[in-house]
């Protein structure tokens, strides 16, 4: 149903008066719905039966959850169906204009150019003078040798 709804949701205003078209889309997701729900309750129920499955709730509505009933009857009410289609229709707004801003950003920031600080030729002659070796940096027993093998005690043989 929620694809459905994301499909159709453009169509929807907040506006007092309705348009013939949403009962169209109202009609088509009411037979939306009725399949889901008998997909879903012949997969759980075997057998199953709507017409039995309506005698059986006229007789024992007592016994029937009151909430359950509520949520049923939500479905098949057009104002409900109306406000859901809204909220839906906002939400998608609200992303486009998110994502619109995101994309804005991306492409509108601020440009990084290297400055004569941040230069490839200063920032590579910076790396290389951190990555020498130091002749005081004897790590091995062997004294102070410039090899990185010496450096580290590894000996050759």
């Amino acid at each position: 149903c929620d694809n459905f709804m994301l499909e159709h949701c453009e169509v929807f205003e907040d506006v007092e008066e309705n348009k013939f078209v949403y009962t169209d889309i109202f009609e088509a997701y009411l037979q939306e719905v009725e399949t889901a729900l008998m997909d879903r309750l012949t997969e759980e129920v075997v057998d199953f039966d709507m017409e039995e499955f309506l005698e059986c709730l006229e007789e024992r509505h007592e016994e029937v959850s009151s909430e359950a009933l509520d949520m049923l009857a939500t479905f098949s009410d057009f104002l409900v169906f109306k406000q859901r289609m809204l909220a839906v229709k906002a939400q998608e707004e609200e992303l486009d204009e998110r994502l619109e801003a995101a994309l804005e950003s991306f492409y509108n920031g601020p440009k990084i150019t290297p400055t004569p600080a941040t230069s490839t030729t200063s920032t590579t002659k910076h790396l290389t003078s951190t990555l020498q070796p130091h002749s005081h940096t004897t790590l091995g027993s062997g004294g102070s040798s410039s090899s990185p093998a010496a450096q580290l005690g590894v000996s050759g043989g």
